[in-house]
């Protein structure tokens, strides 16, 4: 019987042990979405890379203004032109609407890769402020991703933004 009462508190012990060590497990979140809104650094990459594609998408703005409004013009004199300077015209429009529609894309394609080229920057820096307060704070555990509910005294997202510099 002893032998039996021994054996049940150990594995009680056992089955405990988990529960303990979870009752000393420190938990933060940080919500990734909110730091790359609202943190310095990330409104300064967002303030750079519109003024560094803003001349871009201004030629591209004006060229497709100029190019609807040739477009017009063609809808409106087509009737008045022969037929060859009619197939001349629409075939000049065409290679510029087709060229105007590579330019387009080719700015897209620039403007996410250097979009995601910042977001990387931005990533990396986030994650180094986080580590660093999860040591200075003594978390075993900071979870970002994923999380549907998090208490608001487990929400570490204003230290990070602090420390970011808002």
């Amino acid at each position: 019987m002893k032998k039996l009462a021994a054996q049940l508190v150990v594995m009680a012990a056992i089955a405990l042990a988990p529960i303990a060590a979870q009752a000393q497990l420190k938990v933060g979140v940080v919500n990734a979405a909110r730091l790359l809104e609202e943190s310095r650094e990330s409104k300064s990459a967002l303030k750079k890379l519109e003024s560094d594609f803003a001349g871009r998408e201004r030629r591209l703005a004006s060229e497709k203004s100029s190019l609807d409004k040739l477009g017009q013009r063609l809808s409106n004199d087509a009737a008045a032109m022969g037929e060859d300077e009619r197939l001349r015209k629409f075939r000049d429009y065409e290679d510029k609407r087709l060229t105007l529609a590579k330019s387009a894309k080719e700015f897209q394609e620039d403007l996410a890769r250097s979009r995601q080229r910042e977001l990387l920057k931005l990533q990396e820096r986030m994650n180094v402020v986080i580590n660093d307060v999860a040591r200075s704070g003594g978390y075993d555990l900071i979870l970002s991703e994923g999380v549907v509910y998090a208490n608001e005294r487990v929400d570490l997202t204003d230290l990070v933004l602090d420390r970011l510099g808002r």
